[in-house]
């Protein structure tokens, strides 16, 4: 899973900023660069950060419902199954006929 950075630029899943927005600030209220040290951000990242980091849990939590928008019914994906067996030989003794 992908996630985004406040900048908008796609990170990894375990990084909360790009490489960019990590660095340290050159001044005091920074408004590109937030350091690693989370208790520095201003009050309006970590509550971004929060929210986000929310979105996201209920996002892995639930991806295997699907909602059907026209009635509102949530119910689960269906889980498709492969059949067969993929490791015995005969799989291959009748290769020439197809």
């Amino acid at each position: 899973m992908m996630r985004n950075c406040v900048c908008g630029k796609p990170i990894p899943h375990n990084r909360q900023l790009c490489a960019s927005c990590i660095l340290e600030p050159e001044y005091e209220g920074d408004p590109i660069h937030y350091g690693v040290d989370q208790t520095k951000w201003p009050e309006w990242l970590t509550d971004w950060m929060r929210s986000y980091q929310k979105e996201l849990n209920a996002e892995r939590d639930y991806h295997h419902l699907s909602i059907d928008v026209n009635e509102g019914i949530v119910e689960a994906k269906p889980q498709f199954k492969l059949n067969g067996c993929r490791t015995e030989t005969h799989l291959y003794e009748d290769r020439e006929k197809y």
